[in-house]
């Protein structure tokens, strides 16, 4: 089976859904490409923009192999110029739909709409309640749009899939269609593969890993642990990752800025510590997302301390300990985590949650697919 994945966001660099399912069709004998867009290198001058749009616009960029049966396919952007930058996406599109696909999985939310051919499956994957987000955040113009997307492509697709049991409500209220959870994942061998990091510390390690967008109260953590090494425990924080949380802060001493790693990277980090944290706050966007990093921490064993943020409330994961944003009940929370035993039942759970069995789900949801979308697809 040949697939094209676009992803939500096309232009992210980090572990994303899209490229682990990707990497897992490919390991399972399917040819996978998976849709990027180029992004220019941060501090450019305005010349080296201008030669960067220029490449852009008059060339598409080579697939660039990933696997053995995936590759990275590129479509034109233009840097700082919606309006171009559309007519490129929307040309390159048109190009890739070309491709003998028998599988279109797309996640785009507002940019990327792929023409689909009447030979292939298309499948449309819900991976965050986006719209209601953007409302949240005041910009209910584009959290409109971005609806409108949404119910577009639902409309369309043959299958509609979801990564949160939460999304399924969201699919069926608000669009009136039925759904496949096909939640996300975790590569279980290569976090398992990974030994621990040496430390020339005897502190126990708590850690954060991933976006540290507004809605990541790191604060409340920061608190939490000041009171754990007030009452004598020797606890510290590594933070994996950037973004507007921590942008113009200076932490304490015994706080770890690491900053963005690549992906392959984050098994080893995340070896040295002995509790992961999600500390979100609650909003329509934390509440729809199931977070690899917890799937992550499971695998690696290690309990996590989160918010009850609404799809882990449904998960009832063993090794997750819901915690409200306060710095009292954290502490209490991080420091029950530290001590206790890793759940009997956790690795069994672990397992479902395999990238591989997450990438048979899906195929599972296409071969079952009524074509139902074929013919709303070109009204």
């Amino acid at each position: 089976m040949r697939l094209l994945i676009v992803p939500h966001a096309t232009a992210v660099k980090i572990r994303t859904r899209a490229g682990e399912l990707a990497r897992a069709l490919g390991e399972l004998g399917h040819q996978v490409d998976v849709l990027r867009h180029c992004v220019p290198a941060p501090g450019l001058s305005t010349i080296g923009k201008i030669q960067w749009n220029l490449r852009e616009v008059f060339g598409l960029q080579q697939p660039t192999p990933l696997s053995e049966r995936v590759r990275a396919i590129y479509i034109p952007s233009c840097y700082r110029i919606p309006r171009l930058d559309s007519i490129l996406a929307n040309r390159g599109m048109r190009r890739l739909a070309d491709g003998a696909y028998d599988v279109i999985h797309s996640a785009a939310y507002g940019r990327e709409s792929v023409p689909v051919p009447r030979t292939a499956r298309f499948v449309y994957d819900l991976v965050d309640d986006h719209a209601d987000g953007y409302r949240q955040l005041g910009q209910p113009d584009l959290a409109a749009r971005i609806d409108e997307f949404v119910r577009d492509q639902i409309k369309r697709a043959d299958v509609v899939t979801v990564s949160a049991l939460h999304l399924q409500e969201i699919v069926r209220q608000r669009f009136a269609r039925d759904s496949v959870y096909v939640p996300n994942g975790v590569n279980i061998a290569a976090i398992r593969a990974s030994g621990p990091r040496p430390s020339s510390s005897s502190a126990q390690r708590v850690g954060y890993m991933g976006g540290l967008d507004t809605y990541v109260n790191i604060r409340v953590v920061v608190a939490a642990l000041e009171k754990l090494r007030a009452a004598g425990r020797n606890v510290e924080l590594d933070i994996i990752g950037d973004g507007e949380a921590i942008r113009n802060w200076t932490p304490p001493a015994w706080v770890r800025l690491l900053g963005f790693r690549p992906p392959d990277e984050i098994p080893t980090l995340m070896q040295s510590f002995a509790v992961g944290l999600l500390p979100f706050e609650l909003c329509s966007l934390t509440d729809a997302a199931l977070p690899l990093k917890v799937l992550e921490h499971g695998a690696a064993r290690q309990w996590v301390v989160a918010s009850p943020i609404r799809e882990l409330r449904l998960q009832q994961f063993p090794w997750v300990l819901l915690t409200p944003l306060d710095a009292d009940a954290w502490a209490q929370a991080v420091a029950q985590a530290l001590d206790a035993p890793w759940p009997a039942n956790a690795d069994a759970v672990v397992e479902r949650f395999d990238w591989r069995n997450v990438a048979e789900m899906l195929l599972g949801a296409v071969t079952a697919s009524a074509p139902v979308g074929r013919e709303r697809r070109h009204e």
